[in-house]
């Protein structure tokens, strides 16, 4: 995204946000963790949320990432890591404090390293279907759903890149606790008066949506006020689905050429999208360095790879689904994320493609039940 100027609209709020969670880890790390409590968690969920919207979704990532680990410790979770806590308190702190001093200074080359986000367009129309959904739950806080999608033109300037869409849905109100399943979300209509549900079923074409560059292979697609969001044709009927979700082995080779980590970077920010069309699973196993997952081994064209499932209630449709496949006799080809950790390929399946389209193996079966979750949300 492009550097916000310190005295709009947009750059007053989000001074605010960044304020705002400074003091909120400040203050964690002098009164020390044995304060936190349920209210610390929302209160970073919040944060997460609100500087998501503004569009520094790097900063975003973090929030989320340090409020997973400040629940786990609340809760007294066996897979709190002290490590990882240091780590994203320590990162979301300098990263707050770099873009505040990049708006008041207007130093666009410091804003750009902390986004990593060169340039952002605007775009009249672009028609896109859905390859695969990923899903991040951090109970009673918030879901976090990322979209990833593909141009359908090949002739356009995104054809073959990786282009992500991502929604928040807060699962908590007023307060209460809300337990019904975030899936649920995805049939609520949106401030652009269209489904998320019909991101995972039709192709769409966004209209005045931005475009923001996050490297040479990778968009990202955020909505504003005047976008418009339209259910085309129902995804049974595209053709070349495969084709379409085809790593192109020169872009992947380029993007680890091209990779200079920062010490702001994680493994997963060199992260590729993947598709093993003839792959076997072997059987599923606790993480021994982590307990809050599971590890499959999965082999594909003489190629291994792990794939790392959550062993908490957002990793639950994933493992069913994988378990199920792991007994088919045949399996559709598989689409999912990968990095590179400690030497492996790390996967993150995120859906299967059959005849009537992509399987999301994330999201559950659960059917919605409308009267209970207004009654919630009230």
């Amino acid at each position: 995204m492009q550097l916000i100027r310190a005295d709009s609209s947009q750059g007053k709020a989000l001074a605010i946000a960044l304020t705002q969670t400074s003091t909120a880890i400040e203050r964690l790390l002098k009164t020390g963790m044995s304060t936190s409590s349920d209210h610390t968690v929302a209160q970073f969920g919040e944060s997460f949320s609100h500087i998501s919207s503004l569009g520094v979704t790097r900063l975003g990532s973090n929030l989320r990432l340090l409020t997973q680990e400040i629940q786990r410790y609340v809760k007294q979770d066996d897979a709190f890591s002290a490590r990882r806590l240091s780590f994203f308190l320590n990162r979301s702190w300098l990263m707050c404090q770099g873009l505040q001093e990049a708006m008041q200074q207007q130093n666009e080359a410091l804003w750009q390293s902390l986004n990593l986000t060169p340039s952002t367009d605007t775009l009249d129309d672009l028609e896109v279907i859905t390859l695969g959904v990923s899903k991040k739950l951090i109970a009673n806080v918030f879901a976090a759903f990322e979209f990833r999608l593909r141009v359908l033109d090949q002739q356009h300037a995104l054809a073959g890149k990786t282009l992500i869409f991502s929604l928040v849905f807060s699962l908590a109100s007023k307060g209460k606790e809300a337990t019904v399943h975030p899936e649920a979300f995805l049939d609520f209509s949106q401030p652009q008066n269209y489904y998320p549900r019909f991101l995972l079923s039709h192709s769409i074409r966004f209209s005045h949506a931005k475009i923001s560059h996050e490297t040479e292979h990778r968009a990202r697609l955020t909505l504003t006020p005047d976008s418009t969001v339209t259910a085309l044709h129902p995804i049974a009927h595209q053709d070349g689905l495969s084709t379409l979700a085809r790593e192109n082995p020169e872009t992947v080779r380029a993007q680890l050429k091209n990779y200079c980590p920062s010490p702001f970077d994680l493994e997963i920010d060199l992260q590729s999208e993947i598709l093993l069309e003839a792959w076997e699973m072997g059987d599923t196993r606790h993480d021994p360095a982590f307990e809050d997952r599971y590890v499959i081994d999965i082999r594909s064209a003489g190629t291994d790879y792990i794939a790392l499932v959550s062993s908490y209630t957002e990793g639950e449709a994933l493992l069913l689904a994988l378990t199920a496949l792991k007994k088919s006799a045949s399996r559709p080809p598989l689409f999912a994320l990968m990095h590179y950790e400690l030497g492996q390929r790390v996967l993150q399946p995120l859906s299967v493609l059959e005849e009537n389209g992509p399987r999301h193996l994330m999201l559950g079966q659960d059917k919605t039940d409308y009267k209970t979750l207004l009654k919630k949300l009230r």
